[in-house]
């Protein structure tokens, strides 16, 4: 096993390891996407108002359609983060404590209002 790798995470070789650099890189890749998505649909809705402006309805369709995808991608995303939870006693108090002194000041600020640790 790679030394600083969880054993969680060595049980997974097909899943790629995050770094800063990755992080980024799918940020701008989703920012491109997002852009995209809404020129996708808002060219053409400004497109017809232009040519017709009664048709303002319909343009505001293809609008919301593009909103609605992007909300839907992002829900997807976040259903994907789970609280650690409540350590009340025993091991995962213990567990909870050496995971907070992993982290800095801001995460376990974090970890002890919400239980997320990022």
């Amino acid at each position: 096993m790679e030394a600083g790798v969880l054993a969680e995470a060595a049980a997974m070789p097909w899943r790629r390891r995050a770094s800063e650099g990755s992080l980024t890189k799918e940020g701008r890749i989703w920012t491109l996407w997002s852009v995209a998505l809404v020129v996708t649909f808002g060219l053409p809705a400004a497109l017809l108002v232009w040519v017709e402006p009664l048709a303002f309805p319909v343009s505001a369709i293809f609008v919301g359609h593009a909103i609605a995808v992007l909300h839907l991608q992002a829900r997807r995303g976040a259903r994907g983060v789970k609280p650690i939870g409540d350590a009340v006693t025993g091991p995962e108090r213990t567990a909870l404590g050496l995971l907070g002194d992993l982290v800095g000041d801001d995460a376990r600020e974090l970890l002890s209002r919400t239980g997320l640790a990022l």
